[in-house]
């Protein structure tokens, strides 16, 4: 089967079996949510679905060879790099936003609280999962201060080895990496909304100056390990948001721009690298298009969209978990070239199914605890009304 047929028929299986899922009492209320950008909203789970079929590649490639090496295609290939971009454009683009308002220490708290139990839940709950797998496949005695060590790195989303595993990682196909880059940002949130309140209306867009030059020349940073080259995404998402009244006061939708913003994404697909000038603008573009009400072709406001967006981030976190079980269990799914097309389209129902488990027990209560706030009540009763 033609490898372009076989990641459509997986899409194909994500969507019906979101449908499906859409009908449960923790998705009804998706289609009715207010103030938001539903485009972006139905975006998320097409892009968490396109990060699995690239694993899956890798996955092949692993088994195969033994390393764990991205495809030879630049397309397989960037169907996992160009929706991170996609994912940090979007995060540029929310928090950015979150951040274009007169903000109090206790609104601050609030954002920071609310990322952790975001975020974290989910994480903790892969981490056992690579726990457990690394003590049943490897026997070593390992000191604990060494163990401490390690789950230590793996917290700050810097972890490797596990337990003597030395293939923890790709228990979760490596995902964890992009973490890093969303905290630094995070982080540099009050540094962005210092040049936000600047009194020049440019100054957030000389953040784009440093941005540039490190995707013009891009390094890695050794202390915190990350390439700078990837910075530009979550700036040029923060440039956009500075312009948020006018996206939604020009939001509409035409087949033309439905074509138009699909072959953006179509060129950025076949670029060799993400980070360079060209991949950045292209993917800026579709962006931009995505961010004045495009849905190409209706797709990204339909409820099941809305239901893979939901769980676009246990898709993205877990998706590893079923591509390893399922290829490295014994006497389960094999990785041969006649039963890869089946493969693919099935482990796609899995992971959607699996994911949808994983979002209502785990992530899902993570998010209403984060809403609870009860850190930053204690800040209230130590610092009242302070300011940032």
């Amino acid at each position: 089967m033609f490898v372009p047929i076989t990641i459509m028929t997986s899409i194909v299986c994500a969507v019906i079996s979101a449908r499906i899922l859409s009908s449960q009492k923790a998705y009804c209320a998706l289609e009715s949510r207010k103030s938001r950008y539903g485009t972006i909203d139905g975006l998320r789970g097409y892009l968490a679905i396109f990060v699995f079929i690239h694993h899956f590649f890798v996955t092949l490639i692993w088994k195969s060879s033994g390393e764990w090496l991205p495809p030879e295609s630049v397309f397989a290939d960037n169907l996992g790099r160009v929706p991170v971009a996609v994912f940090f454009l979007i995060t540029g683009f929310l928090f950015t936003k979150k951040i274009c308002k007169s903000l109090t220490l206790r609104n601050w708290s609030c954002l920071y609280e609310s990322r952790f139990f975001r975020i974290y839940p989910l994480y903790l709950y892969v981490l056992a999962v690579m726990s457990v797998y690394s003590i049943l496949q490897v026997n070593t005695q390992l000191e604990f201060s060494a163990i401490v060590k390690e789950y230590v790195r793996y917290l700050a989303f810097r972890g490797e080895i596990l337990l003597g595993n030395p293939d923890a990682k790709n228990i979760i196909a490596r995902v964890d990496w992009t973490l890093i880059y969303e905290w630094i940002f995070y982080c540099s949130l009050p540094c962005l909304y210092w040049l936000h309140r600047m009194s020049s209306k440019v100054a957030l867009e000389l953040a784009l100056i440093p941005a540039l030059f490190f995707n013009l020349y891009p390094a890695v940073i050794p202390f915190l390990g990350i390439n700078s080259g990837h910075l530009i995404y979550f700036i040029v998402g923060g440039i956009f948001a500075k312009h948020a009244e006018k996206f939604k006061r020009n939001q509409r939708t035409h087949y033309s721009r439905s074509f138009l913003a699909l072959i953006t994404l179509a060129l950025a697909m076949f670029c060799p690298h993400s980070i360079k000038l060209v991949p950045v603008l292209l993917v800026s573009v579709f962006f931009y298009f995505i961010l004045c009400g495009e849905n190409l072709f209706g797709m990204l406001s339909r409820k099941e969209s809305l239901v893979l967006g939901e769980i676009s981030y246990s898709i993205y976190l877990t998706h590893g978990i079923v591509l390893y079980f399922f290829y490295t269990t014994p006497g389960f799914i094999k990785f041969d070239s006649i039963m890869r097309d089946f493969n693919l389209p099935l482990l796609t129902i899995l992971v959607v199914i699996s994911s949808s488990i994983t979002f209502v027990c785990i992530e899902s209560p993570g998010i209403r605890l984060g809403r609870k706030y009860y850190l930053t009540h204690v800040l209230d009763k130590i610092l009242p009304g302070k300011s940032l």
